[in-house]
């Protein structure tokens, strides 16, 4: 969880960034002012800190260089409402006075996010230790009927099991950069962006990745393939049939998982969706034979519709045998290939396991 830490004279915009901070995820701590502030991080430190600029007492220019001296490696987030000192912007001073970035006031959610990403990122990647991992791993998609790679799913890594929005949605940069290099280097390989439907219930957070979205060239577009999980008890198949309608335009197409159901299979392909499909969890034996008793049923049901058909957690090799027999289209597990750790063991993938090439 990253530890964040609000510095502004005014309590009711530390309440309203406390708000969206903890919408976000993160572990936020209060201070009316600078020295109150510097003096909260000797008992705890913080992997965030925002600071207003104008402030009584001691500024946030001031805050900002005895941050930077006592706390060299902590990010530090410059606010301003404007103003300006001797031609320069107050949030152009603080940059030249230690400050990683600024924000302009008023504050968005879309705009709050994108520092917490970048902060997600950093600590991962700058913290030490075996027991740090990574936000999200990529796993890769097997292609029935071609024998190939069809994508790359990112998920959450072990730290960041129940993944918020912000960890789903701040997958799409690392998987835009290896879908670019998988192009450049001629393998026609697509990325997969898993969002949980719920999600994007909440329009600011549904707006935070059309943001990231609409700024793609066609081309990664061409190569991106957006799956929504809708849960019919949060996401009734109205909403996920606007979902699907709405995101289509975006992308190259639509993966819905969802329950089988005709009319849902029906609305989901009506709306856009090329494949559904489902997440198996761990299954003992009996489970097991329950799954694969009940997927030529769901295989041809979504057929019927229409859809192709996905699925994620075939990790033992009766199962996916048994999914190969029904007539499954793409899959993922370890029964394929682990999760990669990092972004650039993507790029020199090669198939093992069950559809490792032959000798």
């Amino acid at each position: 969880m990253i530890q964040v830490l609000i510095i502004d004279d005014e309590e009711m915009m530390r309440s309203l960034l406390r708000d969206m901070l903890e919408e976000l995820g993160c572990d936020v701590r209060e201070a009316g002012n600078g020295l109150d502030g510097i003096a909260l991080l000797e008992d705890k430190e913080a992997d965030l800190i925002l600071t207003d600029i104008l402030m009584p007492g001691q500024d946030g220019v001031e805050t900002i260089a005895a941050l930077r001296k006592q706390h060299p490696d902590t990010t530090i987030v410059a606010m301003s409402g404007g103003g300006a000192r001797r031609n320069m912007t107050f949030l152009d001073l603080a940059m030249q006075f230690g400050a990683d970035a600024s924000l302009a006031k008023p504050i968005s959610l879309p705009d709050l996010a994108k520092i917490v990403e970048r902060e997600i990122v950093r600590k991962s990647t700058h913290s030490g230790g075996d027991d740090v991992a990574e936000p999200f791993v990529f796993r890769p998609i097997w292609d029935l009927a071609r024998h190939a790679l069809m994508a790359f799913r990112p998920e959450p890594g072990r730290q960041t099991a129940d993944a918020s929005a912000l960890i789903e949605i701040g997958a799409l940069s690392p998987l835009l950069g290896i879908i670019a290099d998988m192009t450049a280097n001629k393998r026609d390989t697509l990325g997969l962006l898993s969002i949980d439907a719920a999600h994007l219930q909440n329009k600011e957070k549904l707006l935070l990745l059309v943001e990231g979205l609409k700024i793609l060239p066609e081309a990664l577009k061409q190569h991106l393939v957006i799956e929504l999980r809708v849960d019919e008890k949060k996401v009734p198949a109205s909403a996920a049939e606007s979902l699907i309608s709405f995101l289509r335009g975006y992308c190259r197409s639509i993966v819905c998982l969802a329950r089988p159901k005709k009319d849902t299979f029906d609305r989901l392909k009506r709306a856009g969706a090329f494949a559904t499909g489902l997440t198996l969890g761990s299954a003992s034996v009996e489970q097991e034979a329950k799954i694969m008793d009940r997927l030529p049923a769901y295989v041809d049901l979504a057929n019927k519709a229409g859809l192709q058909v996905i699925i994620h957690g075939m990790n033992s090799r009766s199962l996916t045998t048994a999914a190969v027999c029904a007539g499954v289209d793409f899959m993922s597990g370890d029964a394929i290939a682990r999760p990669l750790t990092r972004p650039d063991a993507a790029i020199r993938f090669e198939p093992m396991n069950l559809f490792a090439k032959p000798a």
